[in-house]
Formats: C-alpha cells, structure tokens, sequence
C-alpha cells in the first residue's frame, strides 16, 4: 500500500528557483522562509523564521521552465 502527503508552504522565497535537469527529469529547488509573530512580555513583537527546501520533481517541474 502507498501513501500520499500534501502540504502546503505559503511564504517567501530566498532566491529564485534553482532549476535543472537530471536525465530526462526536471528538477526545481527552492528556499521558502516561513514566518510567525509572537507578543513577549515587554509588548513588543518577535518573529521567527523558519526555512524550508521545497524540491520539485518530473512533470510538476516543468512548470517552471522558461
């Protein structure tokens, strides 16, 4: 039996989109920054930021082309 997982990233990206080419295959990568604000006691605000690497394989891929 196999299994799918879906997320979805909403953020912002670091760079553009790196895109290649493995074999017959495409490939895009891509650093996305995801941010949360947060109160701290003194009433001012701290954001945390989280980075993610997002690659993208095969068909979905190929979207990105230019």
């Amino acid at each position: 039996m196999s299994s799918v997982n879906i997320i979805q990233i909403m953020g912002r990206l670091g760079a553009d989109p790196e895109i290649k080419q493995v074999g017959s295959t495409s490939l895009v990568s891509a650093r996305v920054a995801t941010s949360e604000s947060r109160p701290n006691p003194q009433g001012g605000w701290i954001e945390d930021t989280e980075w993610h690497t997002v690659k993208i394989w095969g068909d979905t891929a190929k979207h990105f082309h230019r």
